[in-house]
């Protein structure tokens, strides 16, 4: 094992473990602020570690000089980020408003996993014909659309009209991009 990949486990585990601690310990206790400053202090000396490596680094550090490149990663992190939080207030809706349990909640998310995978296929078959730029900005607007309906949800709502319809679309909307 690399020096970079224990740096770079370390440091984003303590960073997890330091936010998701916030409910125990307020952001600005000793024991969050030396967390998230360890964690820091590790993923700095990540990168030095990546940038001065000359054999095999983990992440080569030039890849992020290409701007189509930070520019999709970017694009898709903050999709990414959107679609988990549509799983936890999905979640909370089928549970504590339509009374699903746990378990017919899970089988409940297969098809917005199965519309990632349908939409990711998708973008294979359509990226021979269409531009990179196009089939992001094509997901983007469809996993919009997907949301938008999500927020259409009611409390006298059913799965078929407010959970699986727009899972469906925003899922492959999310594959596609």
């Amino acid at each position: 094992m690399s020096l970079g990949a224990v740096l770079a486990t370390a440091g984003m585990t303590l960073l997890v473990f330091g936010v998701v601690r916030t409910d125990q310990y307020p952001w600005t206790s000793p024991v969050t602020v030396t967390t998230l400053a360890v964690a820091a202090a590790l993923l700095v000396a990540f990168f030095h570690v990546e940038r001065t490596t000359t054999r095999e680094p983990l992440i080569r550090l030039g890849l992020f000089a290409n701007r189509s490149v930070v520019g999709a990663n970017a694009y898709n992190l903050l999709v990414g980020a959107a679609l988990a939080s549509a799983f936890y207030f999905v979640s909370l809706y089928l549970q504590r408003v339509l009374g699903t349990g746990p378990a017919l909640t899970g089988l409940m998310f297969l098809p917005l996993a199965l519309g990632v995978v349908a939409g990711s296929v998708l973008a294979v078959k359509l990226g021979y014909r269409l531009a990179p730029r196009t089939l992001l900005v094509v997901g983007g607007l469809l996993t919009a659309t997907g949301f938008a309906w999500f927020g259409l949800i009611s409390p006298d709502g059913a799965f078929a009209t407010d959970v699986l319809g727009p899972s469906i679309v925003a899922s492959v909307g999310f594959g596609s991009a």
